[in-house]
């Protein structure tokens, strides 16, 4: 699967569950962006960003709809870009847990042949749209 290709359901399999993302995304929320090969800690997965939230699937372990971790949009903090030494762009998530303690992921956007850093770039500004969007309906008053 190449990065931002969305599976086209088989018009045969209408009744069945939904092929690529879709199956993913609960009623109402929207994918923003996706890519594959994203390493963290040794691991690799699929990252999904939704308007909803930001959730990873493991690459080796498929199963339909099970997701590997779930972080609500509202639950970043802020993102930006760093280089691992490998000259890999690296997504570093600041992150507000339950407990309301902040903790930090790195995700490493892995060589696969092109250069990755615009798809990295594009990943900060979704989030930071994302967040902002998520912020103001959240404050908005009647």
């Amino acid at each position: 699967m190449n990065a931002h290709n969305i599976d086209t359901p088989d018009p045969a399999r209408k009744e069945e569950e939904p092929a690529g993302a879709e199956r993913y995304l609960f009623p109402g929320e929207n994918l923003r962006i996706f890519s594959p090969d994203i390493q963290i800690k040794k691991i690799r997965f699929e990252a999904y960003l939704t308007n909803r939230r930001f959730f990873l699937i493991d690459q080796n372990d498929r199963k339909p709809g099970i997701t590997a971790k779930e972080i609500p949009i509202q639950s970043i903090i802020s993102s930006y870009l760093e280089e691992s030494p490998a000259r890999e762009p690296v997504l570093v998530l600041t992150v507000r847990t339950s407990d309301d303690d902040t903790r930090i992921m790195k995700l490493v956007f892995m060589h696969n042949g092109e250069d990755r850093g615009r798809e990295a770039e594009e990943w900060v500004h979704l989030i930071s749209q994302t967040l902002t969007t998520a912020m103001s309906g959240r404050t908005q008053t009647p």
